[in-house]
């Protein structure tokens, strides 16, 4: 890896270790991975938690890919956490283990294999990277890589090859993700014409127009039964014949007269 430095960084108020077991931890990681400390610019112990931490250290020490190793202890379990930065200080891979009630040997299996993890990312960076050129309509979208943070559009930037999932967003547009693979030495250009989000349903004027007609029939309804409505004289066998008192009622109603009414209406 002639071709490559790196820079370690740790995060102290992570660790409660001493200086002595950080530089055992750092020596076991370098040994794993690969380096002698000749070959690693060291960066020192320094407050990670803070925004731009490994951009700041990369700009310091001229590495172009930081190694940041985290342990957390509590008791007797371990949580170790291995992550690869590029100069930009944008997180490549990570890789997390842990043990609980564990040694000083079951530590250095969790740094071993996260060694071996971040060992095979940068086998494929020393094979030569990829690039990929990003464009949308339109511009100032966010681009996420494998979900996370890359850039915004328009963006030019080298890329591990490999297989990535790419997805470009923006607020009040439709999100385009996709998966691609990208080879080493080769560079790729994307573009993503966005959508906007729709503001509304389609509207339907003919719904008003059924409602219209509806309260047109309920209109001719009430009209027809009022038509209808009123007293119609029985005259079957001359039932209410006026020369028959009998047949009649104090208001002068004949008293075998209905009042008839739309079946429809009360």
């Amino acid at each position: 890896f002639n071709k490559w430095t790196l820079g370690e960084a740790f995060c102290t108020q992570d660790l409660g270790l001493d200086p002595a077991q950080l530089d055992d931890v750092s020596f076991d990681l370098l040994a794993t991975l690969g380096f002698t400390p000749a070959e690693v610019e060291a960066a020192g112990n320094g407050n990670c938690a803070k925004a731009g931490c490994m951009k700041t250290i990369a700009s310091k020490t001229g590495a172009d890919y930081i190694v940041r190793t985290v342990m957390t202890i509590a008791d007797r379990d371990y949580t170790v956490t291995v992550e690869l930065y590029d100069a930009e200080g944008n997180l490549i891979v990570t890789s997390s283990d842990g043990c609980e009630i564990c040694g000083v040997a079951d530590v250095g299996t969790l740094l071993d294999a996260a060694a071996a993890t971040l060992r095979s990312k940068l086998e494929a960076l020393d094979s030569g990277p990829a690039s990929v050129t990003v464009t949308s309509t339109p511009e100032g979208a966010d681009v996420t890589l494998d979900g996370q943070p890359f850039g915004v559009t328009p963006l030019d930037k080298s890329i591990i090859p490999g297989d990535h999932t790419i997805m470009v967003s923006k607020d009040g547009y439709i999100s385009v993700q996709e998966k691609r693979t990208f080879v080493e030495g080769t560079r790729e250009s994307l573009s993503y014409a966005l959508d906007k989000v729709p503001n509304r349903l389609p509207k339907r004027p003919y719904g008003w127009a059924a409602l219209s007609i509806g309260v047109l029939s309920l209109g001719g309804a009430v009209a027809t039964a009022t038509a209808i409505h009123g007293k119609l004289p029985y005259r079957r066998n001359n039932a209410c014949d006026q020369a028959d008192p009998s047949k009649y009622d104090a208001q002068g109603d004949c008293v075998l007269l209905w009042d008839t009414m739309a079946a429809s209406l009360p």
